[in-house]
């Protein structure tokens, strides 16, 4: 292991020659390619290795570094390891726009040539020496993980004795570290802690059969069948394991290993499975929205066109073929043969009843819906046709080619006017508007034109990017434009000619093709990585990348109307996407602004949300699954901080900052008066299942019993702060309750008093802002703004260890009914799943803002959020049943489950025809 690893662009390396040098007197380690690489070795596995085993990661910033794919690969695999990144800058010249975002996020050390060598050299050190036994440590742990996951997780290589001691000790005293635990860090610590309990269970099982032998064999017999037992679910678990490092490379092929190990463990268990292999599923269908492959090219597919009814799919490629496709995937009879080089554009009309193909050559053809020949071959342009768009109503086409012309024609394949000049260099993309006034065309000269509908420049050139621009887009109405560069980048602009400032930068390498939403906001574009990646037009992106291809993408379409995109190769298939990705999940709009409580309805027919606006606000969920605005109900005169529902649904309750507990029916009607003890701020309330009792607490420090009458039948002072949360269990056996005083409180009513059951002082690091208690009382979740959450049973002793990932407070926690599965929302705004066991149930559910607020409904099948912008958030298809189904219905018209042959030889056929049966193929 070293101690420091430099990244740096070769232009720097006199520069990093001297820096080297200084930390080698200094005796620190350094690992740099120039003698840590060995001849004929896999250089980019040994750089990996060379970051893994280093405690700090040194970035050399330059006008050089930044824009080195190399480099930022670098960083992606720092950030990937959560390595300590240290940026140095060393020259200026570089467009900030361009550094990696994970730079961003660290204060930079200044080495220019005009600064003083020794004090930024000493600032340097210090920053090494910070945390350091904390660091190494963390070092030799993902070294250590990453050994035992690149071993298929061999058991053999996890962590036993004084090292699982000291890594656990070192997990739980992680809080607020930089950098902090990495997920296979996790992982790894974990699955020890597991794999020592699993063994010493095997171990007394085994001793004990053996000591029996003699006066049972068939205790020994059984013995034997749960060892097997247990090494079959060993490799289960390996198996879902792999499945989830299969993502990073080929998501399809980890949904259909997720899908074979479900079936598997189905197979050998009953009941449910265990958690990891629950979370490969989850996961595999986050990061695998692939929905069907298309093969039938003998080369690179180099362009796509769809009519906007998503019936036909147009594609053409490097075997000089145009193809067609139905709405399903299916070959529309056969290719359409006439193109004498490779078919790099096509355009189809809004019906699909027209469509046209360009090629090498310079030739447009002109085909009918059905695939037949019409008119003349078009001579378009000398050197050949590089790009075509149409309108909707197919009575104008672009064209652009390599003499560096844009060219207008009518329905009938007539030029209008005169071609448009302007561009220095040949062209790569044009679009037009749905109304034909807005034409873009993009250049190997870096430049993007305007033109109007009689093909006359609208403003000055678009120079922005920095090299050739192989993609361009318009929203619907074309006032709204991006476009894609050799560069790397993705860039954004209006119809005057103006770039609206962001950059999206997300891509390994250069960015081939790109398309827009309708109405311009956001979009995805495809690489010569091979990724697809989603954003917006403000620049961020929009989740995870889309993989799959093993070629640069060159074609993208979208088909709005189905929420797919369909993109085309290099690699020589089409594949479709749904969108949006992860998780089924619909939005709810809250009149009343953001939303600080949220309950549900024992059977999941109704919400209830309270929020800013001194309003309840009641939603119904519809025959569809749906859940739509029923009334807002008004009384409150402050801020509704908490809402509770009674089994049956005929007692709602809410707490306000006006300082008053009240009762209302089903419909949302008032019953009886305010209850008006507290002083200040009721922001926790909790109601029996029965409906007939209500706890109270708030910023008085008190809770308080009430009865469904309104009396109040007793009242606690225990507390030392502001009451945040309060639950009750189904049976109504356990209460808790916690606050700013960090202490949880656990209680049992008795009559009409509640009596206390457990007390725990400093329960977490910061105060407790939410609570919940599973169905039969026996199971307690607290979340804190110490950014954990964390299991406690009756007598009030913790579960396991805390469940740390989110990074901001949690201010909602939710359990299943039967309390095997946790829901956790933070000021991070992420909504997270974990197991009963503190394992993370795939990747953390995305928010547009702080999620206050989550609840599940009764049957453990639907998760609702509600958060800081208004939005009540609905996940109706929880629980890896669902997620089984989920991911059949996703592969319905894939080859993988369809017609895995297509696909697949020998043992991932194998794989595929499991996953089959699993779906009931």
């Amino acid at each position: 292991m070293a101690d420091v690893f430099i990244s740096y662009s070769r232009k720097d390396s006199g520069f990093v020659k001297v820096l080297h040098q200084a930390l080698e007197e200094s005796k620190y380690d350094v690992w740099i390619d120039w003698q840590d690489i060995p001849p004929s070795a896999d250089w980019w596995a040994e750089i990996e290795r060379g970051i893994e085993a280093a405690d700090a990661f040194v970035f050399i910033i330059s006008p050089d570094s930044v824009l080195s794919r190399v480099c930022n690969r670098e960083i992606d695999h720092a950030v990937t390891n959560n390595k300590r990144i240290v940026p140095i800058v060393w020259r200026d010249g570089f467009d900030t726009t361009d550094i990696h975002l994970a730079l961003s996020k660290h204060n930079w050390l200044s080495f220019r040539q005009n600064d003083d060598f020794e004090a930024a050299f000493q600032r340097l050190v210090a920053t090494f020496n910070l945390d350091l036994e904390y660091v190494r440590d963390h070092t030799r742990l993902t070294v250590r993980a990453l050994e035992w996951r690149n071993h298929g997780n061999d058991p053999s290589f996890l962590l036993r004795g004084k090292d699982l001691a000291h890594a656990e000790t070192w997990l739980e005293q992680a809080t607020d570290q930089n950098p902090p635990p990495s997920p296979v860090q996790r992982q790894y610590i974990h699955s020890s802690r597991r794999a020592l309990r699993r063994q010493r269970l095997t171990v007394s099982g085994l001793a004990l059969g053996l000591a029996m032998t003699a006066t049972s064999t068939v205790i020994a017999l059984n013995q034997y069948r749960q060892a097997e037992q247990l090494r079959s679910q060993t490799q289960l678990l390996e198996q879902a394991s792999r499945a989830t490092k299969w993502l990073d490379t080929q998501p399809v092929d980890g949904l259909i290993l997720a899908l074979q190990t479900v079936g598997a463990y189905q197979a050998e268990e009953a009941g449910d499975p265990p958690a990891a292999v629950q979370s490969s599923l989850m996961e595999a269908l986050q990061r695998s929205p692939e929905v069907d492959r298309m093969i039938g090219h003998s080369g690179a597919v180099r362009s796509l066109a769809l009519s906007a009814d998503g019936q036909v799919l147009v594609s053409g490629g490097d075997d000089f073929t145009v193809r067609l496709w139905d709405a399903q995937g299916n070959p529309m009879g056969d290719p359409l043969q006439g193109h004498a080089k490779a078919v790099v554009a096509v355009a189809a009309s809004a019906n699909g009843d027209s469509i046209v193909s360009g090629d090498a050559d310079g030739q447009l053809r002109r085909w009918s819906g059905t695939g037949q020949s019409q008119g003349e071959v078009i001579a378009a342009h000398t050197g050949g046709v590089r790009a075509l768009a149409m309108t909707p109503d197919s009575q104008r086409l672009v064209s652009g080619g390599v003499d560096r012309l844009v060219r207008l024609w009518d329905r009938d394949g007539s030029p209008i006017g005169e071609p448009l000049v302007g561009h220095q260099g040949e062209l790569f993309a044009v679009a037009i508007s749905d109304d034909a006034q807005t034409i873009a065309s993009g250049s190997s000269d870096g430049t993007v034109r305007l033109w109007d509908s009689q093909g006359r420049p609208i403003g000055a050139p678009l120079r922005g990017h920095r090299d050739w621009v192989y993609g361009v887009a318009l929203s619907a109405d074309g006032q709204r434009g991006a476009s894609a560069s050799r560069d790397g980048t993705v860039r954004f602009w209006n119809r005057e000619g103006q770039f609206l400032g962001a950059t999206f930068a997300g891509h390994q390498g250069e960015v081939r093709t790109l398309t827009l939403s309708e109405d311009g906001e956001q979009g995805f574009s495809g690489g010569s990585d091979g990724n697809i990646w989603p954003w917006l037009t403000t620049g961020q992106p929009l989740g995870w990348p889309l993989i799959g291809h093993e070629l640069e993408v060159y074609a993208l379409v979208l088909d709005q109307a189905e929420r797919t995109l369909v993109s085309g190769s290099l690699d020589g298939t089409i594949r479709r996407w749904q969108l949006p990705t992860g998780l089924p999940r619909f939005k709810l709009s809250s009149p009343g602004g953001w939303v600080r409580s949220l309950a549900a309805t024992a059977d999941g027919r109704h919400l209830i949300s309270g929020g800013g606006d001194r309003q309840l606000t009641l939603w119904q969920r519809n025959d569809q699954g749906r859940y739509q605005l029923l009334r807002q109900v008004p009384g409150h005169g402050g801020e509704v901080f908490a809402v509770a529902a009674s089994a049956d649904g005929a007692t709602l309750v809410s707490g306000s900052s006006d300082g008053t507990v009240r009762l209302w029916d089903a419909q949302g009607n008032p019953l009886g008066m305010p209850l008006t003890a507290h002083e200040g701020t009721v922001r926790a309330v909790a109601i029996s299942a029965d409906g007939t009792w209500i706890v109270s607490g708030g910023d008085d420090q008190t809770l308080r019993l009430w009865s469904r009458d309104g009396e109040l039948l007793d009242t606690l002072g225990e507390h030392q702060g502001p009451i945040y949360a309060i639950a009750i269990s189904a049976d109504g056996e356990t209460i808790a309750s916690g606050g700013t005083d960090k202490s949880l409180y656990l209680w049992h009513r008795q009559q009409e008093r509640l009596t206390p059951l457990a007390e725990v002082a400093t329960a977490h690091g910061g105060r407790i802002t939410t609570l919940a208690v599973s169905e039969d009382g026996h199971t307690v979740a607290s979340g804190s703004a110490d950014r954990t959450v964390k299991l406690w049973n009756r007598q009030g002793e913790p579960l396991g260890l805390p469940l740390r990932g989110h990074r901001g407070w949690v201010l909602g926690v939710t359990l299943s009914r039967d309390g095997q599965m946790v829901a956790s929302g933070s000021a991070d705004r992420t909504v997270r799943l974990w197991s009963r066991e503190g394992i993370p149930l795939g990747q953390p559910l995305g928010s547009d803002d702080a999620v206050w607020t989550v609840a599940f409904t009764a049957d453990g099948q639907t998760l609702v959020s509600g958060t800081k912008d208004g939005m009540v958030q609905v996940w109706p298809q929880m629980g890896w049943r669902n997620w089984q189904t989920l991911a059949c219905q996703r592969l319905a018209y894939h080859p993988a489950l369809v017609s895995p042959a297509q696909i697949y030889q020998e043992a991932q056929l194998e794989m595929a025809n499991a996953a089959r049966l699993t779906c009931g193929l």
